[in-house]
């Protein structure tokens, strides 16, 4: 706990406590949880924002449990770092949702989106647009200089064409020279 919170054994063993190295908005709830553990209650694990002594935040499994300590009763917990999976579970997402290339909505994301968009139009009864961009002579590029350049410029367009487009609007790659504006 010393390494993983950034204090000393001296600053941190009968100093802190678990209200310490939490974040202030979840203070109600770990109280809640430690009360219910020195009743009797058996645990349960759920996750919370913990915070290092030089103020730095990370997410963090709890695994409370009920006990006796010098016959009083108490509640322990096992603190795990899942700084690691957030970002996995991050990754997998940017994964799902986003063409590995230029950083854009995927097909998946865009059907998504789009779902919402005419829900918002039926319901406001309005109109959308949705506009198809297919880039004329693409194959000559990969095939006269190559895939690395094919995807520089794919990347380039992406860039260009996401500067014009307002942020609520969806732009996305469809895959290959084919992006869609939505």
């Amino acid at each position: 706990l010393t390494r993983l919170f950034g204090f000393s054994a001296e600053e941190m063993v009968g100093r802190k406590g678990p209200l310490d190295v939490v974040v202030p908005e979840q203070h109600a709830f770990i109280r809640d949880q430690m009360r219910a553990r020195a009743a009797g209650v058996a645990g349960h694990q759920y996750e919370i924002r913990a915070v290092r002594k030089d103020g730095s935040e990370f997410p963090a499994m709890i695994y409370g449990a009920p006990t006796v300590i010098e016959g009083h009763p108490a509640s322990v917990g096992t603190l795990l770092d899942i700084s690691s999976q957030k970002m996995a579970e991050e990754r997998i997402r940017e994964l799902t949702d986003y063409d590995v290339l230029t950083g854009l909505p995927n097909r998946r994301l865009l059907r998504e989106r789009f779902v919402q968009l005419l829900a918002a139009a039926e319901r406001d009864k309005t109109e959308i647009a949705v506009i198809f961009l297919d880039l004329d002579h693409f194959k000559r590029v990969n095939d006269s200089l190559g895939h690395s350049v094919g995807d520089e410029l794919l990347v380039e367009v992406a860039r260009r064409l996401d500067t014009v487009v307002r942020r609520i609007d969806t732009l996305a790659r469809l895959g290959g020279d084919e992006f869609i504006f939505a």
